[in-house]
């Protein structure tokens, strides 16, 4: 039995991703230290919210003091925090519109 993703890639149920011998390679997932989360965030809240591929590679320098990282893990750090920001947004204004409601009917 093989199952197809929407993304046209099939698998069979019986494999698992743990204990698998296929040809790729395991890649671990990037996790920043501490320290690059500080330079990153100061670097977020400072304005550059979406950094070019040139300011990108200089930040990618900084970080590695601190450890491995590479160009692709800095790009996708800016644009989930990106995506983080606009949800928390959204949120706060979603909670001031019913926080404003609330009390517009609450005072006839």
């Amino acid at each position: 039995q093989t199952l197809h993703s929407p993304t046209g890639h099939s698998h069979s149920p019986s494999s698992s991703t743990s204990g698998s011998t296929s040809a790729e390679p395991v890649r671990s997932r990037w996790s920043p230290k501490p320290e690059q989360i500080l330079i990153l965030e100061s670097i977020f809240n400072s304005g550059m919210v979406n950094p070019p591929k040139e300011e990108t590679v200089r930040i990618r320098k900084m970080l590695e003091k601190f450890g491995a990282v590479g160009d692709a893990n800095v790009f996708y750090w800016f644009q989930n925090r990106r995506s983080r920001s606009r949800r928390r947004q959204r949120q706060l204004q979603a909670a001031a519109a019913a926080d404003t409601a609330a009390t517009t009917n609450t005072c006839d």
